[in-house]
């Protein structure tokens, strides 16, 4: 079995093999080349050279985890990390190795790895190195860990949420062991950083097969940051757009999104967009819909209105229709929209407060009727 592999990641290894020393191709890029992923992304080289050593053969270095084995190599501006065979001590705080011992072969390094899919390494001259069945459980689409499952969780908890967003990315079913001994350690999940969780709980929400992660959600893996147990098979309805997910998330599991983006520490841009667009209610009319034009952007209400079609039984084609043409034609319904501003106030005679809520009043009445919006008859509409 033969793969094309970027330049730059076959210069890192053939420098690595000039020197002396073995070196690999291994884990998810290793897995997508097989499964038949046109462009795999990522590639780590695993490898029997010191992380001293490396940062002397490799002209740009990064000592990114010099403890754990990995330097990031820089070749072409790319970054690969490359990480010295290794075998993990205890995991006492249920996410990091207490010490990691770095081993002379590739076949004492992959038997630590997580997942028999991501645990296969590949070079062009010694082919594929498979020890756990990862070829076999890619051909029939599986999960499973390599060795115990309950030995793998207890290792690190992060590996639960990695399973089931493998699961939603990959397609693929879990191995019913597998299954139940990560949904038996949820609690565990706990002890990770909020950081860790919401970077794995974004690639498991926009996963194209998310249903296959459902057992995560049912169970209510994530309560101790705020989102309840819930079913979330409409999802895969949606589009696969975080935002939109993300929201339906909220509603489907009954959860405060403010609360939950506090928690798990998300972006400003998640939690001020996804807050907005919570905020909306489904539009009966013309004028519901420019109201809600008046608290998120457009792409957002649309967002909004795919959610409410997916999880209500309400058909929204008029409303994205009406949407359209509100922004094709320019239709006033802000303030900044209105054919009078504030100094125009001011000339009439308004002051402080008057002028804000005079100009809110104004944008009511044009977004029921555009046609007002002229200087003419807004300065009617105020000085009856």
């Amino acid at each position: 079995m033969k793969f094309s592999i970027p330049s730059y990641v076959v210069e890192c290894i053939s420098m690595l093999k000039t020197a002396g020393y073995e070196a690999y191709c291994v884990g998810g890029a290793v897995r997508d080349m097989i499964i038949g992923k046109v462009e795999p992304s990522d590639f780590d080289v695993a490898t029997n050279c010191p992380p001293d050593k490396v940062m002397t053969l490799f002209p740009h270095t990064v000592p990114t985890g010099l403890s754990h084995g990995t330097v990031t190599v820089l070749i072409d501006k790319t970054p690969i990390e490359v990480t010295t065979y290794r075998v993990d001590g205890g995991y006492t705080d249920t996410r990091h190795p207490d010490s990691v011992k770095f081993v002379g072969n590739i076949e004492e390094d992959l038997s630590r790895r997580d997942f028999t899919v991501n645990a296969i390494a590949y070079d062009g001259d010694d082919g594929i190195i498979d020890l756990y069945g990862g070829l076999e459980d890619i051909k029939t689409r599986t999960l499973r860990t390599v060795r115990n499952p309950d030995e793998r969780f207890c290792e690190d908890a992060l590996r639960i949420m990695r399973l089931f967003r493998f699961a939603s990315q990959l397609g693929f079913s879990i191995e019913d062991n597998t299954e139940k001994s990560a949904l038996s350690k949820l609690a565990s999940l706990e002890n990770i950083s909020a950081e860790r969780i919401f970077a794995e709980l974004k690639k498991m929400l926009i996963g194209e097969n998310i249903k296959s992660a459902a057992a995560f959600f049912e169970n209510g893996a994530l309560k101790p940051f705020f989102i309840p147990a819930c079913d979330i098979s409409p999802l895969s309805k949606l589009p696969r757009d975080l935002l939109t997910r993300f929201c339906a998330l909220m509603i489907l599991s009954g959860a405060d999104a403010e609360k939950v983006c506090r928690t798990l520490k998300t972006d400003n841009h998640l939690r001020e967009r996804s807050k907005k667009i919570l905020e909306l209610s489904a539009p009966k009319d013309k004028t519901d819909i420019k109201t809600g034009l008046c608290i998120c952007e457009a792409e957002d209400y649309l967002r909004f209105l795919d959610i409410v079609s997916t999880l209500q039984p309400v058909d929204t084609a008029w409303a994205k229709e009406e949407l359209e043409k509100i922004i094709k034609h320019n239709e006033p319904y802000l303030i900044e929209h209105l054919k009078i501003g504030g100094r125009d106030l001011i000339k009439l005679g308004f002051t402080g407060e008057k002028i804000g809520e005079t100009l809110e009043f104004l944008q009511r009445e044009v977004i029921k009727n555009p046609a007002l919006n002229t200087k003419e008859n807004l300065k009617k509409l105020i000085t009856k």
